[in-house]
């Protein structure tokens, strides 16, 4: 299974997402030619089967609000987005990862049936920590090893070949250099391996899966942070421009701290799960 989706995975990397990154993120444009060729791979919706909507694009919101009846902190719903009442404020426009349509969405006497409730009214929570945090978390810490991996990447490519042609000496030759080129490996290694655990710890269900998941979004994401920090430092003038793609990566790497749960949110929950308090007490 596992050399099968990558062997899909990969022409339509290499063929259609990387030739337009340049251009997505210079016109904030949503991947529509990606989003399309990974369909017919069939690669979206991997967690899901067909018969439930996997392997298409996603075509509705996921909302949350009080429970209708029960007890609880909130209920669950799915929301096509074609229905009437909704409007979306406008494009995206942000620092990073601009190829998206993550655009505020407003509601004007919409009608939501009782049918597009997700669990049981009031276990929207349980569903949020049960279900959707797992996926997103991991998810979410895959996107910043690759962007850790191929910050790193195009790191030890640039040292490798620009040379200080006064001193007859490449970049690589300075050991300041070459001890950050190890700063940032270990730390995309380090990131990688908590990810493997995790996802390790999910499939078998483990009783320490929860912790893990809470773990892996904020430590993939501080990582990346550190990474492409490094990876601008080390590139200097060179990765201010964009044909470079560090800057780039440096502002994608942002995103993963800043998307709920925060990663200031998830140290709260990770100190909460150790000390054996309720994560929304």
């Amino acid at each position: 299974m596992v050399a099968s989706y990558l062997d899909a995975l990969a022409p339509v990397l290499s063929q259609v997402v990387e030739p337009a990154a340049v251009q997505v993120d210079r016109e904030g444009a949503f991947p529509r030619a990606a989003v399309g060729a990974l369909g017919r791979a069939g690669l979206l919706g991997l967690v899901s089967a067909r018969e439930v909507g996997g392997g298409g694009e996603a075509d509705s919101y996921v909302w949350s609000s009080r429970p209708l009846a029960a007890d609880g902190a909130s209920t669950i719903w799915l929301v096509p987005a074609d229905t009437p009442g909704l409007k979306v404020a406008g494009p995206f426009d942000g620092l990073g990862l601009r190829g998206n349509a993550s655009s505020p969405v407003g509601a004007h006497d919409v009608a939501v049936p009782a049918a597009a409730m997700l669990g049981e009214d009031g276990e929207g929570d349980q569903v949020m920590l049960g279900i959707v945090l797992g996926w997103f978390s991991a998810m979410s810490a895959a996107m910043a090893v690759g962007l850790m991996e191929a910050a790193t990447s195009r790191t030890v490519a640039h040292v490798t070949a620009t040379r200080l042609e006064h001193l007859d000496t490449r970049l690589a030759d300075l050991a300041t250099i070459r001890a950050y080129l190890a700063r940032m490996r270990i730390a995309t290694d380090q990131a990688r391996a908590l990810l493997a655990d995790t996802l390790a710890a999910m499939e078998a269900g483990r009783q320490d899966a929860t912790l893990r998941v809470l773990e892996v979004k904020a430590a993939a994401a501080e990582a990346a942070t550190a990474v492409t920090d490094l990876a601008m430092r080390v590139c200097g003038g060179a990765a201010f421009r964009k044909e470079s793609g560090v800057e780039r990566q440096l502002r994608d790497a942002r995103a993963a701290t800043v998307m709920a749960p925060t990663t200031d949110a998830l140290y709260d929950f990770v100190g909460r799960a150790l000390c054996g308090i309720d994560l929304f007490a």
